[in-house]
């Protein structure tokens, strides 16, 4: 599939955000800029971020939060990406 995103970051990556939710390994929680109560808050759902080409284009940047069961992925436009910690050994 050919990368639809191409806009650099300021760290000089592409394609960190759109194509799909990046799935993260935190649980759904408030955050430093929305502590709204909500009932998806505490350990069910996972967090997503980055928005998809799915969705409006608003959504596609790397701060964008969301939230999906871990349950069944498959219907969902969610990816992951593989790290690596460069400051440790």
């Amino acid at each position: 599939m050919a990368s639809i995103a191409k806009p650099e970051s300021t760290y000089g990556w592409f394609d960190m955000a759109g194509g799909v939710w990046g799935w993260t390994a935190d649980w759904y929680q408030p955050d430093m800029v929305n502590t709204t109560p909500m009932k998806a808050y505490g350990e069910k759902y996972k967090a997503m971020r980055g928005g998809s080409n799915f969705n409006n284009h608003s959504f596609i940047c790397t701060s964008q939060r969301y939230y999906l069961s871990p349950v069944d992925l498959r219907a969902n436009p969610v990816g992951f990406r593989c790290v690596k910690n460069v400051f440790t050994n």
